[in-house]
């Protein structure tokens, strides 16, 4: 009777340890997947982010505009880096649509759709959040950039602006000052023989003309009133002038703070459901 019974409890031993083993290992199997789940999540997370930044890039790098914002005591200071002619396109800008939507989706199993209707129609509009804009028409090859306020509260009181050619102007046309003007200006410009500095106030509600002239065609900065826009800026190249220009500026607002800035152009990203858009910003100078 004591064999039978030990033997009874060895069996019921024997199956109370099986049984808590499958237990452990269905459960260890269960958080094992769990886990492998939230990793493989954490990894299309940080490949999606990629996969964005990657074609926010690209898309940027076709265009011809970097930006720098920064505070600079009660002012912002906003620069632009251009140049002229223009070297963007249309054409390269749509095929990249093309590749970003079909190929390179495909090769990231994801969805991309890119808005650039608004950015290769031969005009790059760049928005920022207070009013302000900046203009690249580059639909006539040569290239204008147009800088003003579509906002009347936003008003700006002075302009920086550097120029470089490896032309060689043969003279220029300056504007008049007023030193009663609420614009202050300040201008650099160097080539391979000139350099030519100027500083001074001009009145933001007239159009006032700087002329750069070439053997070949002449570059031309308005400030002031341009295209019914006051306290605004042009600056435009004939395309028989040779050589590339870099075009630098700066605009100085009253503090701005939290001031955000992108391109009228968006991003639509889709992977495993989740949905992610995004405007185009430009790159940073």
């Amino acid at each position: 009777m004591m064999k039978n019974s030990r033997g009874f409890v060895l069996a019921i031993s024997v199956f109370l340890i099986v049984f808590f083993a499958l237990l452990f290992t269905q459960e260890f199997l269960q958080k094992s997947q769990s886990i492998e789940g939230v990793f493989s999540e954490n990894l299309e997370l940080q490949k999606s982010s990629f996969v964005v930044g990657n074609v926010l890039f690209e898309a940027a790098s076709l265009l011809n505009t970097k930006v720098r914002a920064s505070d600079e005591g009660v002012l912002t200071a906003i620069a632009f880096s251009d140049a002229l002619p223009s070297n963007v396109s249309s054409q390269a800008i749509l095929d990249f649509k093309s590749f970003a939507e079909s190929d390179f989706a495909r090769q990231n199993n994801c969805s991309i759709f890119l808005d650039v209707a608004r950015i290769s129609d031969g005009k790059a509009e760049l928005v920022f959040s207070n009013g302000l804009q900046h203009d690249f028409d580059y639909s006539e090859g040569d290239g204008r950039i147009d800088f003003f306020s579509a906002s009347p509260q936003v008003k700006v009181s002075r302009i920086d602006l550097n120029i470089a050619s490896l032309d060689s102007i043969v003279d220029f046309n300056a504007w008049q000052w007023n030193p009663l003007g609420n614009l202050q200006v300040n201008i650099y410009y160097k080539d391979s023989a000139v350099t030519v500095k100027a500083a001074g106030r001009l009145d933001s509600s007239v159009l006032n003309s700087y002329y750069f002239n070439y053997s070949r065609g002449s570059l031309r900065v308005f400030a002031g009133l341009v295209n019914g826009k006051s306290s605004a800026l042009r600056i435009e190249q004939d395309s028989d002038v040779n050589n590339a220009t870099q075009v630098r500026f700066t605009a100085f607002i009253p503090l701005q703070k939290d001031l955000n800035y992108y391109y009228d152009s968006s991003l639509k990203y889709e992977q495993l459901g989740s949905v992610y858009g995004t405007k185009l910003a430009p790159l940073k100078d």
